[in-house]
């Protein structure tokens, strides 16, 4: 590096170890766009993916982050554009940024609608400062000369550290003045009363349903979770627009629309009489990368309130499983296996103790578990060697591979084996929608044996 130069010039040459690497910008193409012109593409590149590992980080350790993508959406946006901000004003050589402006600092005011308290928004800026600090510290000892690292990490330090405290203190002006915006308002009366019922308290459905302007007594009602999984998808009206068609095409005759910042909205459809037992089967008319879960019919408060859990149980399962690829996700087709990954962590050590090494996710291993799983709902290798379109003798030649894998006979803790392949596969880095296609319900499904050879 040349020795005149400024510290922080090295940024410019910052780029992804491998162009796979790439991942969709969170913020706006105006906003890249911009960045690009004053870094160069692949630095911006290479901030955009750091800023989604930072993101996947947080959500690790901060469930209130990992509730659904667009809480993980609204926490990129924020984490991406400080992210970038940072490498400007290394690459400047002085703190830039257009105040409260910025992406960064729109996104604390989601928080407060998603009821994040501030002290974690901070919490994870903190956090996100020490990530990035120590990411930029190594590839800037890549980059620069050694004789220049001491200059070089000594102005990235201050610089990064001075971003970030000014970031810190517009985003939690944003947040306050987004929180007392809120609160005098209409809609925190609304927004008060349907928290409520969800959490089960004991109010006055009445007055609830008043502040609601939606009749919640002597009604059956279905619950919707609808949101965007990209910033560029569209605005809070398609989302209020889509789930309004959809749930007047099963029949709701009152609709309630609550948006939850602007990449999601809660919904409910209310009927006098119940829907009709054909409501899964009408498609749901969305924009590009809209998606929906939705909950159980019920009535009353009560219906009210689980249909609601039912669909962000489904949301939680979809991410989980990789089925967020459709459009739908109907809490009635996954109810056993929401049950089973309940607890994630327990589900997945049940898995390692009755599979083993048959949780592999090679290709090999994959069409070994799919022959057990269907020789244990068939109980017949004639039966699965038709369905699967294989010879009956790979039927037995992989059904004695898995014994062998797993110590005993596929014929012994049939329930246990079965339920470790199921979530195997739902869960599985292939994340492929046929893992949980077969009806989850336990419906042609037995403990009974017979003989697999």
């Amino acid at each position: 590096m040349d020795r005149n130069a400024r510290p922080g010039r090295w940024v410019r040459d910052l780029e992804l170890a491998d162009p796979g690497l790439r991942v969709e910008p969170a913020c706006s193409k105006a906003t890249i766009q911009r960045f690009n012109e004053v870094l160069g593409e692949k630095p911006v590149e290479w901030g955009v993916r750091t800023a989604h590992d930072m993101v996947a980080r947080m959500a690790e350790i901060m469930p209130d982050f990992a509730a659904g993508s667009s809480q993980f959406l609204a926490l990129q946006l924020g984490v991406e554009s400080g992210v970038l901000g940072v490498l400007n004003s290394l690459a400047s050589g002085k703190v830039t940024g257009d105040g409260e402006s910025t992406e960064a600092v729109q996104s604390a005011r989601e928080y407060v609608h998603k009821r994040i308290p501030l002290a974690l928004v901070l919490a994870t800026v903190r956090r996100g400062h020490s990530w990035l600090t120590e990411s930029l510290m190594r590839e800037c000892t890549r980059i620069v000369a050694p004789d220049d690292h001491v200059t070089e990490l000594t102005a990235l330090s201050e610089l990064a550290f001075e971003y970030v405290d000014r970031l810190a203190g517009a985003l939690g002006s944003a947040y306050l003045d987004e929180h007392e915006r809120w609160l005098s308002t209409a809609n925190a009366v609304r927004d008060e009363a349907a928290h409520a019922l969800i959490a089960g308290k004991d109010v006055d459905v009445r007055l609830a349903s008043q502040a609601l302007r939606y009749q919640v007594e002597d009604r059956h009602h279905i619950a919707i979770f609808v949101w965007q999984e990209s910033s560029l998808s569209g605005e809070m009206s398609l989302l209020q627009s889509s789930a309004s068609k959809y749930l007047d095409s099963i029949g709701a005759e009152g609709v309630l629309l609550m948006p939850q910042g602007r990449f999601s909205l809660w919904a409910w459809g209310s009927r006098r009489s119940a829907f009709r037992d054909n409501y899964r089967d009408q498609p749901f008319s969305a924009g590009p990368r809209l998606r929906v879960t939705v909950g159980v019919p019920g009535v009353g408060a009560t219906g009210f309130r689980q249909s609601h859990l039912d669909a962000l149980e489904a949301l939680k399962v979809a991410h989980l499983t990789g089925i967020v690829n459709n459009v739908v996700v109907h809490h009635r087709d996954i109810n056993l296996l929401a049950l089973l990954l309940s607890n994630p962590r327990s589900a997945e050590q049940f898995v390692a103790r009755e599979l083993g090494s048959l949780a592999n996710n090679d290709p090999q291993t994959r069409e070994i578990r799919r022959t057990v799983r269907s020789y244990l709902e068939t109980h017949s290798p004639q039966a699965t060697a038709e369905q699967l379109f294989i010879a009956r003798n790979t039927v037995g030649y992989r059904l004695r591979r898995a014994e062998s894998v797993i110590g005993h006979p596929v014929t012994e803790r049939t329930v246990e084996l079965w339920a470790a392949i199921v979530i195997a596969d739902a869960t599985s880095v292939e994340r492929r929608v046929e893992a949980v296609a077969v009806p989850l319900d336990g419906a042609g499904f037995s403990s009974s044996t017979s003989s697999t050879s």
